[in-house]
């Protein structure tokens, strides 16, 4: 994906990638076993685990395909969404990224993010139509959601994807 976090937020979170990086990395793969029914092991992140695989979500929504890999051959930007969700009674879709939090740490805007999974997803798998995108926040013995509307996603992505764009040099 295009990364279009500022200088400073991208030193930032040089910082303390020793931190988030194993976090994110085992709490993601532990997701991804347990999506496709697989054996997982938690490690030092059970506190974070634990409760994302027993949230509720799961209950309603199941998953088409896990860490779904995509390309924009045409500005060459590529990304893997977490998950794709189908509502198990109306069949509707939904496009979810799991971000792991740190237990004093806050959830940030991702629509550009969720955007982009949009934007690919739409030349990769048109006949997938998203009705839902979703942020999944893991904390420490916590998880929950939050929802963005794929219109709003797909139009501040593609203004940012333009912005970006027209910083590059002229080949």
């Amino acid at each position: 994906m295009v990364d279009l976090r500022s200088d400073i937020a991208k030193r930032e979170m040089e910082k303390t990638r020793s931190e988030w990086e194993p976090r994110g990395n085992t709490v993601h793969a532990c997701l991804e076993a347990f999506l496709l029914g697989l054996p997982y092991d938690p490690g030092a992140y059970k506190e974070w685990v634990e409760p994302l695989l027993a949230y509720d979500l799961w209950n309603r929504w199941e998953p088409v395909a896990v860490e779904f890999r995509m390309a924009d051959t045409r500005y060459c930007i590529a990304g893997s969404a977490d998950c794709i969700l189908r509502h198990k009674e109306n069949g509707k879709y939904a496009l979810a990224d799991l971000k792991t939090l740190s237990k004093s740490g806050r959830k940030r805007d991702i629509s550009a993010q969720l955007g982009g999974y949009l934007s690919l997803l739409s030349q990769c798998k048109p006949e997938i139509q998203i009705s839902k995108c979703f942020g999944i926040w893991a904390k420490p013995n916590e998880t929950f959601t939050t929802r963005y509307d794929p219109i709003d996603c797909r139009d501040i992505y593609d203004r940012q994807r333009h912005y970006f764009l027209k910083q590059q040099p002229q080949i």
